[in-house]
């Protein structure tokens, strides 16, 4: 991996040098000051007025755009992501980053932290569950991932980093769950997929693991906190009869929690192993509907993936070039939803002109043509949850 940037000092952004410049010959104005609260020496924290940067900023655009980031082997790019922030300043793009429970403390994601916060880039921290623990948080493991939020949370409120939102990454045990689910259904084997989830089935434990986040939730708001919850697309699948049957046999529960934002993960990439028809823009714009149906304003979509090459599996991958990413944005937004997130920095870094893939501020926003892979795959789990 690449070496650690190296910040501009206390001292140098007090001066008005400016470490966070689009161009390196520009020099730093004053029409976008901030309050920053950095830790200086042991815990001591100073608000510094900074000086904003001129530079070439998007306008503002009809939707929250963010990026998934931080996520390589051993969570050794930080460095990368610092490199990124004047990428995500000028594109008014937010960072969800990776935050595994290995890095709390560590001085590199700090140093990440508060230079983001001085830069305007809001970051949403990524909780993992890494080493162990699961890494994806779900029913069976939200007593530890709690325990991993809360510790998250005194850190950064102690050391004044300047995060104000939690990202909760609601997913299946992969081992357990997902990829006998997804072998099954990659199989044609929908019966045997429908019974592997009806096994895990227990409406009960399932109360009490989505009381356990309840009481996450709890304490987030009650600490100025927020969260996000991010999760199966099936998820909406499953609103339709009004039970949680198919969030019980996931162990993912999503539905009835007072979540700030509740996101859908549409990747388009992941369908084509087991849809005989071609997933596009129309599948997007279907889940989005539902996500702005049963979850209003809090509703959003999460868009994947953006990377070079194959993806898991030697899967092709959709988004092979920016025009095809907008048509999906806007796709979202036709279902009116105004939260799109993407997976991920580092992908689009990967293939180059970062700023034609998250530099669009408008993008069509009409319903996209009818495409028959919707109705294969909303039907197929809509199938799936009502034999459960």
């Amino acid at each position: 991996m690449t070496e650690i940037l190296v910040s501009a000092t206390m001292e140098e952004k007090i001066n008005g040098r400016c470490p966070y410049l689009i161009d390196p010959n520009e020099s730093c104005g004053y029409g976008r000051g901030m309050g920053l609260r950095l830790p200086i020496g042991r815990g001591i924290a100073a608000l510094v007025l900074l000086a904003g940067c001129r530079g070439d900023i998007s306008p503002v655009r009809a939707w929250h755009q963010a990026l998934y980031g931080g996520e390589c082997p051993l969570f050794d790019c930080y460095g990368n992501v610092e490199r990124a922030l004047p990428l995500l300043r000028r594109t008014r793009t937010s960072i969800y980053l990776a935050v595994p429970t290995a890095k709390f403390g560590d001085p590199a994601l700090k140093k990440l932290l508060q230079n983001a916060w001085a830069s305007g880039v809001e970051v949403r921290a990524w909780i993992l569950l890494f080493p162990v623990g699961g890494y994806w948080p779900n029913g069976s493991n939200a007593d530890a991932f709690s325990r991993a939020v809360k510790d998250f949370v005194r850190w950064s409120d102690t050391e004044g980093l300047g995060v104000k939102w939690i990202v909760v990454d609601l997913e299946p045990s992969l081992e357990n769950i997902m990829l006998p689910f997804y072998e099954e259904l990659i199989g044609g084997n929908i019966t045997a997929a429908t019974a592997l989830l009806r096994n895990n089935l227990d409406p009960a434990d399932h109360a009490v693991k989505k009381g356990k986040y309840a009481d996450l939730l709890s304490f987030l708001h009650s600490n100025g906190w927020k969260a996000l919850a991010v999760t199966e697309a099936m998820v909406l699948d499953d609103m339709k009869d009004g039970d949680q049957k198919l969030q019980d046999a996931l162990d993912i529960p999503v539905s009835g929690l007072d979540w700030d934002n509740v996101s859908f993960m549409v990747y388009l990439t992941n369908y084509l192993d087991y849809v005989p028809q071609k997933v596009g823009a129309d599948l997007v714009y279907s889940y989005s509907l539902d996500a702005r149906e049963y979850f209003g304003d809090r509703g959003g979509i999460a868009l994947g993936v953006v990377k070079p090459g194959k993806g898991a599996g030697d899967q092709d991958i959709v988004y092979t070039d920016p025009p095809v990413l907008h048509r999906d944005i806007g796709a979202s937004l036709a279902g009116d939803v105004s939260e799109v997130q993407i997976f991920s920095l580092e992908g689009i870094l990967g293939m180059g002109d970062a700023d034609e893939w998250l530099g669009k501020t408008s993008v069509s926003e009409s319903p996209p043509k009818k495409e028959p892979a919707t109705q294969f795959v909303r039907d197929l789990f809509f199938s799936i949850d009502s034999s459960l």
